[in-house]
This record gives structure tokens, C-alpha cells and sequence, in this order.
């Protein structure tokens, strides 16, 4: 049995997606508990996430401009 860490597929995946994309293209059937998790985890911490990052992209130079 392969595991996720062994997924090179989902590799590829996650360094060409955005994060919540990611996670839902993440089979449930062959990872439930993980895929839950991650899930959960974007729900409680997405808004902080995009906060975040929208601050980092109104500090830079273009951005100023």
C-alpha cells in the first residue's frame, strides 16, 4: 500500500495548485482521515491565510506603484 508521503503524483500536484485546490482533488478514498484533517484545518485557518498573503502582495514594489 502506497503511501501519501510516496504519492509522487500528488507532489507534482501540490507544487503546480493552490493549496485548497489541492486538497480537494485528494482522493477520499484512499486517504479520509488526512483529507478531513487538511479540510478542517483550511477552514479554520483560510481567512488568516488570505489575510496574510494579501498583505505580503500589497507590501511589494508593484503593488505600490
Amino acid at each position: 500500500m502506497q503511501t501519501f508521503a510516496e504519492d509522487s503524483a500528488a507532489a507534482k500536484r501540490l507544487k503546480n495548485t493552490a493549496v485548497e485546490s489541492f486538497w480537494k482533488s485528494v482522493s477520499k478514498d484512499r486517504f479520509p482521515k488526512l483529507k478531513d484533517f487538511a479540510l478542517k484545518m483550511r477552514s479554520m485557518f483560510g481567512n488568516t491565510y488570505v489575510y496574510i498573503r494579501g498583505r505580503e502582495l500589497l507590501q511589494t514594489p508593484a503593488a505600490r506603484v
